[in-house]
């Protein structure tokens, strides 16, 4: 199952329907530590009415409402709670989950504190079982998953004996997820665009005005405009501007090998990780490798400051239309710190890899 590390603040929601309702109950016991009220939405009804909650008595709850079934429901415990999902099939289900609360000392006014969560167990949903069972299975297989043809094969299978199970449809677009305004792709999705559309079409038509239909038309969107994402293409030949206002070209740094770092001052994470670039290219640097910082500041003045204070002596340029710029939209660029690893030819090598990964190839190439 996906699970929604942000913490929500708290907003309006009601049930969305995509054919006739019927009542529906589900009861909970919680394990741990939690908040006096549970809310619950279906399927993606964000701000869309009055919320559905009801009060925890004694680490128990009992919701009663009506939903279409199948449904998947979404779970949170009011501001600054994780949302976790399940799927219910029968008009009584029982969950179990386990949570901790933390920021204890947070007060009401602010939200309180922060609530994780699991869901450990669910009961009377085939549905869910379903999806447990494969999640399951490609836990046990974690060492061979390298090779994502396993996966995609079993999925292949399930899809196609189950054409008109949500399950099947949730699967398939298990790499989508909402975040805020929008929705993004998880950067380790194995499928492409291709191995996606071929899942889809052994859906049954049945399902074609459901909401997890709709989450895979989305997913083939976000992988359409990852095209340019493949190893071994050309990096994009674009201007940008450098700290003394000059127009630079990546192309114009080959012959070594280029990271690309894309990153911006507000990016607590993008600085923490400046110690470890300044110790790759002080060691690298004079024999076959340069970085590239290219910032998404919509601040220059702030993006400056930053470059002065964390000390980065490698080339700085900018997108000036921060997040909106033209790298950031033709790699699909959704959240930093991001890297691209470019060869001496000016190819792409790597997204995202980690710092020994890079020093890896640099050995390799030195050697």
């Amino acid at each position: 199952m996906k699970i929604h590390l942000s913490f929500i603040c708290f907003f309006c929601i009601s049930v969305m329907a995509y054919g006739q309702q019927t009542n529906i109950e589900i009861f909970g016991k919680i394990k741990g530590e939690c908040k006096s009220k549970i809310f619950i939405f279906f399927e993606n009804s964000f701000n869309s009415g009055d919320s559905i909650f009801t009060s925890v008595k004694g680490k128990e709850f009992h919701f009663i409402t009506k939903s279409t079934l199948p449904a998947l429901c979404r779970i949170h415990f009011g501001e600054n709670s994780q949302i976790q999902e399940f799927y219910i099939d029968k008009k009584k289900t029982f969950i179990e989950i386990s949570s901790t609360l933390s920021s204890k000392e947070t007060p009401d006014s602010l939200g309180g504190p922060n609530t994780r969560f699991t869901i450990p167990k669910v009961n009377g949903s085939e549905t869910e079982t379903m999806i447990r069972n494969f999640n399951e299975w490609k836990s046990r297989q974690k060492a061979s998953l390298d090779d994502h043809s396993m996966v995609y094969n079993k999925l292949k299978r399930f899809v196609k004996a189950h054409p008109k199970s949500k399950a099947s449809a949730y699967m398939i677009a298990d790499g989508i997820h909402f975040r805020g305004s929008g929705y993004f792709i998880g950067e380790d999705f194995p499928f492409s665009y291709s191995e996606v559309e071929e899942l889809s079409n052994y859906l049954d038509k049945s399902l074609k005005k459901t909401f997890e239909w709709e989450n895979i038309l989305r997913l083939l969107s976000k992988l359409e405009s990852r095209r340019h994402r493949s190893l071994h293409s050309e990096i994009l030949s674009t201007d940008l501007t450098d700290t003394n206002g000059n127009k630079k070209n990546i192309r114009e740094f080959t012959g070594k090998y280029i990271l690309i770092d894309f990153w911006a001052s507000w990016c607590n994470p993008c600085r923490a990780l400046n110690p470890q670039l300044k110790k790759l290219y002080a060691k690298y640097k004079d024999t076959n490798l340069e970085i590239i910082g290219i910032s998404i500041d919509l601040n220059a003045k702030a993006w400056k400051k930053a470059i002065q204070q964390d000390n980065l002596n490698w080339p700085q340029l900018l997108e000036e239309n921060g997040p909106h710029g033209e790298f950031s939209k033709y790699y699909d660029i959704e959240s930093i710190p991001f890297k691209i690893l470019v060869d001496k030819a000016g190819k792409i090598i790597g997204f995202n890899l980690t710092i020994q990964e890079i020093e890896n190839v640099l050995v390799r190439d030195s050697n």
